[in-house]
């Protein structure tokens, strides 16, 4: 039988792997949401890779926020969850409290608002866009799979 020392530390070290996978689902993020904010500034065509909607979706009047571009919000939510990823790493336990106390459930505040809001984008596309851009739909996967990761370390920081 395993000592209660043992235990937490293969719960960190769990809890340190999805970390490490919110560090790189987040700089995929980042690459995708800046490659096109970087197409909103400077113009130029979005390589669309499958299907030829990225422009129709990318010059829709749902790729902007408030005169903001979705894309520009998008790199946000990415590069503040990159951050979240890195802090997550160097938390010594998981039920370590003080500084990080408030990492996960925030992280998983900021990832559920991220994860609804990408499927209502996704809806728009199948919907009213009648369009796909596979860069949006990209982004999308990743935030739903980094919504899945905050629920797996919501639980673990609820019953630590």
């Amino acid at each position: 039988m395993a000592s209660q020392q043992e235990q937490e530390r293969a719960y960190a070290h769990s809890d340190h792997r999805l970390w490490s996978a919110v560090v790189v689902l987040s700089l995929v993020g980042v690459g995708v949401t800046a490659y096109l904010s970087y197409n909103h500034y400077f113009g130029g065509e979005v390589a669309c890779l499958g299907g030829g909607g990225c422009e129709a979706v990318q010059q829709s009047r749902y790729s902007s926020v408030l005169g903001v571009p979705v894309a520009l919000l998008g790199l946000g939510y990415y590069g503040a969850s990159l951050v979240f990823g890195i802090l997550g790493r160097l938390r010594p336990t998981a039920g370590t409290y003080g500084t990080y106390g408030l990492l996960t459930p925030l992280y998983f505040a900021m990832s559920l608002t991220a994860a609804l809001f990408s499927w209502y984008l996704t809806m728009l596309q199948a919907s009213v866009i009648r369009a796909y851009c596979v860069w949006c739909l990209t982004s999308a996967a990743c935030a739903s799979i980094l919504f899945a990761l905050s629920i797996a370390l919501l639980w673990r920081w609820l019953r630590a």
